[in-house]
């Protein structure tokens, strides 16, 4: 995103995370939960690559309204979960899985879908592991 031009600021729960950042890109990093997020119309874009399947489903909403609140209109929010319909511990952290009709239960007034697509984990040992992503815009 960097090399792109983009300007980014990192935003993590872990004090330790937002410091690699710091120290390895040179960017602001905030120590922030998603209940934190307080920003109002601030960002073009969200990415929330494998971190919003650590909100439990009850809590999804309001957090996806705070990114709502966060983005600027027509901007862009990102989020990947595991494909699934499982809620619960799994290896000592919570994660909330989703397929389509799951996250579309869940789209709070204000953020419309513009794309949704599975896609296969990458890492070894894990390709019979999916993924769903999707692409939600902030409207009016």
């Amino acid at each position: 995103m960097l090399d792109m031009g983009l300007r980014v600021t990192s935003v993590d729960a872990s004090e330790a995370m937002c410091e690699t950042a710091r120290d390895m890109f040179d960017i602001e990093a905030r120590r922030e939960t998603f209940d934190q997020l307080a920003a109002e119309e601030e960002y073009d874009g969200i990415w929330a690559c494998a971190s919003l399947l650590h909100v439990g489903k009850s809590d999804l909403p309001r957090v996806l309204e705070k990114a709502r609140n966060a983005l600027k209109e027509g901007g862009i929010l990102y989020a990947s979960f595991k494909y699934g319909r499982f809620e619960g511990m799994r290896g000592g952290r919570w994660f909330t899985d989703l397929d389509e009709d799951a996250l579309q239960t869940l789209v709070v007034e204000g953020l419309s879908t513009e794309r949704v697509w599975i896609t296969q984990d990458v890492r070894p040992g894990r390709s019979e592991e999916k993924w769903l992503n999707c692409l939600l815009r902030k409207c009016s």
